[in-house]
C-alpha cells in the first residue's frame, strides 16, 4: 500500500478569540476528534504547557502526531507521520502531494469551524 508523509505539513490561522476560550474550543475539537472520527486509531492527548496540545495516534496504516499551538492571535497545527492508503485512494487524491493537500484542507476546516474566519 502507499503511504503519504505528513512531516512538515503546517497550518496556520489566525482568530481574535480570547486565548483562553480559543483554547477551550481547540481542546474540545482534539476530544471530539478522539472520541469520533479517530476512536478507532486509540488516539492519546496530552497537554504539554498552556495553551499547548498534543494529538497522537498510532494504529492501522495512521501514525501521526499533531502539535497545536494556541497563540494570542493564531492557531498552528505542526503534522508529522504517514497516512497509508489504498492504491485507488492515493491515486484519486493526486499521490503524496494531493494527500497532503486534502489533510491540510480538512485542518483548516476543522479550525475554522472552531475558531470562526477572523
Amino acid at each position: 500500500m502507499p503511504s503519504a508523509s505528513l512531516d512538515g505539513l503546517v497550518i496556520e490561522m489566525s482568530h481574535t478569540l480570547p486565548l483562553d476560550e480559543a483554547t477551550r474550543r481547540i481542546e474540545l475539537a482534539a476530544d471530539d476528534l478522539a472520541k469520533g472520527l479517530l476512536a478507532s486509531k486509540e488516539p492519546k492527548i496530552s497537554k504539554p504547557a498552556p495553551h499547548h496540545l498534543q494529538l497522537a495516534a498510532a494504529k492501522d496504516g495512521l501514525s501521526f502526531e499533531a502539535d497545536i499551538a494556541i497563540g494570542e492571535a493564531s492557531v498552528t497545527v505542526t503534522l508529522k507521520g504517514q497516512l497509508e492508503l489504498s492504491w485507488a485512494k492515493f491515486t484519486l487524491a493526486g499521490g503524496e502531494s494531493g494527500v497532503r493537500k486534502r489533510v491540510q484542507a480538512e485542518v483548516e476546516t476543522a479550525l475554522n469551524d472552531r475558531l470562526g474566519a477572523p
